[in-house]
């Protein structure tokens, strides 16, 4: 027998549009507008609908961190007993703080941190914010030693092709348990948009350095009309 599911049971909360990177290729769609964000009230009424089918949720933005209610959001989530992530660039306002609420959190699953590179050129070639992959490693190790469970996300781009292995060995050294590798979505930002040829070769350097062993794997699908792999 077939059975229909009756209604989504992982959700993306965009938290808010509000980002402290400028990543040229983001794709939130809300980024430019100006509404005001919805409260903690409001949160409260969404989980209420949705927690009776929610399986696990993703908080996401911009930076979800940056939602004023953020703490208290958290906690409604938590108190619904859903499981979930938080998909984050590693740029707090307050690190120790923003770590003691989440370690207080039982239904986090882990962080879902950006890391567009193994250096800060090729990082911040992505995010255009100067000394940002410091901030954001420094805070993978820090949150890795308060016990949370980190992975790494990457975005395959033209300034990072060729540090792939770098990449998984930097995640690491920082204490992140594995590395998801996504194709750039969406026409913006030309420069750094990988050649077919080029992300075929990323795509085998990705197949490789899995049937080695390492934590690594897809995020967003390769078409296997492209060529073939195991996303």
């Amino acid at each position: 027998m077939l059975n229909i599911l009756s209604a989504p049971v992982l959700y993306a909360l965009e938290l808010t549009p509000d980002c402290n990177n400028n990543c040229p290729a983001c794709f939130n769609v809300f980024k430019d507008n100006s509404d005001p964000l919805l409260s903690i009230n409001d949160w409260q009424a969404i989980l209420d609908v949705i927690a009776p089918h929610a399986h696990r949720l993703k908080l996401t933005g911009g930076e979800p961190t940056l939602h004023p209610d953020f703490p208290a959001i958290v906690r409604a989530i938590a108190q619904r007993g859903i499981a979930f992530t938080v998909f984050t660039n590693g740029r707090w306002q307050n690190p120790g703080h923003l770590l003691d609420c989440l370690s207080d959190i039982s239904h986090l699953t882990g962080l879902l941190v950006s890391l567009h590179g193994a250096h800060a050129g090729s990082h911040e070639t992505f995010t255009q914010v100067t000394d940002s992959f410091k901030e954001t490693t420094n805070n993978i190790k820090l949150t890795a030693e308060r016990g949370l469970r980190v992975t790494i996300s990457t975005v395959l781009t033209s300034a990072n092709l060729n540090e792939l292995p770098e990449v998984v060995s930097l995640a690491k050294d920082l204490g992140a348990r594995s590395v998801v590798f996504n194709r750039r979505l969406g026409t913006h930002s030309t420069h750094l948009a990988l050649s077919e040829s080029d992300l075929i070769a990323t795509v085998q350097t990705i197949e490789h350095l899995k049937a080695s062993g390492l934590p690594v794997k897809h995020g967003t699908c390769i078409p296997q009309c492209f060529t073939p792999s195991s996303s």
